[in-house]
């Protein structure tokens, strides 16, 4: 899930982490989205229970993840099918 979220702008990663709450926040440094994704998946193999407004952040993290995912059937008959990325397939596959 958090490769997924690997792919948004560091001002999306500071709401997701900030809608995380403070004590997420704060222990998440700067640097690049990537860093800070490592850093989140650092925290949650730490605190893999940890609470959040939305229940535990590891499944938040997912939620919030797997909302991104997009939808897998072509929008014509004829349109050719997406190729997905894949951290977006490891997903998919993982919820599956």
């Amino acid at each position: 899930a958090a490769d997924v979220l690997e792919n948004l702008t560091q001002a999306e990663i500071s709401a997701l982490l900030t809608d995380f709450g403070p004590s997420v926040y704060e222990n998440i440094g700067g640097g690049s989205a990537k860093a800070r994704m490592v850093e989140l998946k650092q925290f949650i193999d730490r605190n893999p229970r940890h609470p959040v407004d939305d229940g535990l952040l590891e499944n938040a993290l997912v939620e919030r993840a797997a909302a991104r995912l997009p939808a897998v059937k072509p929008v014509y008959e004829w349109s050719k099918p997406t190729v997905e990325k894949p951290e977006f397939q490891r997903l998919r596959y993982g919820l599956e």
